[in-house]
Formats: C-alpha cells, structure tokens, sequence
C-alpha cells in the first residue's frame, strides 16, 4: 500500500511489452492480467456489472492455470440479461482463489464452475468446484470464526459476509454446501441491481 499502484500498473504493461518483444508468451500472459486484476482492484468505483467482475476472474485463472499448469478449468454460465447486474467489485476472487488453493491439493485436477441465476428480485451467483470437499462442522467453523483455515479461508469469506450484509441487510449474503470427496458449492446471494448502491432495478 506503500507504493503508488499506477506505478506498478505501469511496470507491469512494461514486462508485458518486454516479454512479447523477446518472445517468451508466458511472462506477457503473466504481466497483462496481473495487470487487470490490479487495475480492477484499485478502481474507485465499489460496484461494477457483474460482466467486468467476470473478467476479473478470467485474468486470476489465467494466471493459475500457468502456475498450476493448466490443471484447472473454469466455466462459467450467466444470462446475457444479467451481464449488467451491479455487484461489490472483487467480491468473487477469494471464493476463486480458496478453491485452487484448497479444493484440489497434492496436484488433483479439477472443475470450477461460475453459475448465475436471477430467483425472483435476488441475484444467485454459485462457484462449485468437484475438490475434495468438507465435513459440515468444518463449514459451520468457516462460516462463524474468521480466523478458520482448514480449507476455505475463514477471514475472506467473513470478509465478504459482513460486507454484504452492512450492504444488503440479513437477507442476502454467503451460503457454503460441502460434502467430502463430493465437492463445494459456494451461493452468493445478491439483490438485482442496475444501479449504483442498493437501489432496485
């Protein structure tokens, strides 16, 4: 936080533009979309379309899939008419990243799978991967004590809850449903939102 973030926005377009003219394709990818999720992170702007918070995340899993070696895929189905939802901005990559990080050790392999729905006036986002899962006294620990790190990181998850909830009230927030050996499946639930804050649509 020190530093000025433009500064190592710049830097990195730099490494990108150097990686390219010397022909080494991975450093650039690298460079470019550590660059994005930068950029996205120090915006000033706290909510953006769902569409951009996607984009987002395509950057973080490129740069995974290098460092794991493409072990991972990721889809994603959303409808078009939900592409423009206001949503916190980064308020998926540390679902994302709990799940490379933990759903799939010792070099398992592994699906995640990005899945949007509109129920009524809420906006459900699920991440579900097929890692190795968890017991539920490990989820009602996640869930209740920041400090858990068994599996999912308790602090980020708590993180986002409270934001949420300070932002939406009670009745929307995180759900986690896990099973092991089976997988987890992580619900944001969000209201549908075109404009900026908590205003309906």
């Amino acid at each position: 936080t020190q530093l000025n973030p433009h500064f190592l926005y710049n830097t990195l377009d730099t490494i990108k533009w150097e990686a390219r003219i010397r022909q080494m394709p991975r450093i650039a990818v690298l460079a470019e979309n550590l660059a994005i999720i930068l950029r996205k992170s120090i915006s000033s702007k706290p909510f953006i379309p769902l569409r951009e918070e996607l984009e987002t995340i395509d950057s973080y899993v490129e740069v995974q899939k290098i460092r794991f070696t493409g072990r991972f895929l990721c889809e994603k189905e959303i409808p078009d008419q939900l592409e423009e939802c206001l949503v916190p901005k980064m308020i998926l990559q540390p679902f994302i990243e709990n799940t490379f990080f933990h759903a799939y050790p010792e070099g398992r392999c592994g699906t995640i799978q990005i899945v949007v729905k509109q129920k009524e006036e809420k906006l459900e986002i699920q991440i579900i991967d097929d890692g190795v899962g968890m017991t539920k006294e490990k989820v009602l620990k996640i869930m209740n004590e920041p400090t858990g790190k068994e599996h999912y990181s308790g602090i980020g998850v708590h993180n986002v809850q409270e934001r949420l909830k300070l932002l939406y009230g009670d009745d929307y927030g995180i759900n986690i449903f896990s099973e092991e050996q089976k997988g987890t499946t992580v619900v944001i639930v969000l209201p549908v939102s075109y404009k900026t804050g908590t205003d309906e649509k």
